[in-house]
């Protein structure tokens, strides 16, 4: 059986930016050996799904955003690299600091996060299942998505994470 998470912040006096060394840091050569980057017809899988949803619902579709992809591929590499399942990172990090540390900003920013499925169908179906993940998925003011997923080195357990943003 699967396990997902959610986590929704609204955060003030924020607007998307670039990525800085902070992030960079997580995501070093050691690192990207272990843990490749999500591709992008992955990617792009996960954000047709999501708006499929939305479309249903009569709300606009998010974008793929590579600097939020950037950050749930840290996020998620970290969780695979570590064995474990959450949305405080490694050092006691919250989703919110890990974020801002990579330089990212906005008024509305949220996270889901999955492990143990296997595509991008199956963890899109379970987030639809839950409401707090779909209420991150569907929310109006959305705009922009980015994916991660690593699986640990014992194959056991893929992480997947979505963070979901909007502009002030």
């Amino acid at each position: 059986m699967p396990f997902f998470l959610s986590a929704g912040h609204g955060l003030r006096r924020m607007g998307l930016a670039a990525v800085t060394s902070a992030m960079l840091v997580a995501l070093s050569p050691s690192s990207a050996q272990a843990c490749a980057e999500v591709s992008p017809r992955e990617a792009a899988r996960m954000t047709d799904l999501i708006n499929a949803d939305r479309r249903t619902r009569g709300l606009a579709p998010v974008r793929h955003e590579p600097n939020l992809a950037r950050v749930a591929q840290g996020h998620a590499c970290d969780m695979a690299r570590n064995g474990f399942f959450g949305h405080t990172g490694s050092g006691n990090v919250p989703f919110a600091q890990r974020v801002r540390a990579a330089g990212l900003r906005g008024c509305i920013l949220s996270e889901n996060l999955a492990m143990g499925v296997r595509s991008s169908q199956q963890a899109h179906r379970v987030w639809m299942q839950s409401a707090g993940h779909r209420q991150n998925i569907l929310r109006p003011d959305t705009t922009h998505v980015g994916l991660g997923i690593a699986t640990p080195r014992n194959g056991r357990g893929m992480r997947w994470v979505t963070v979901f943003a909007a502009g002030c």
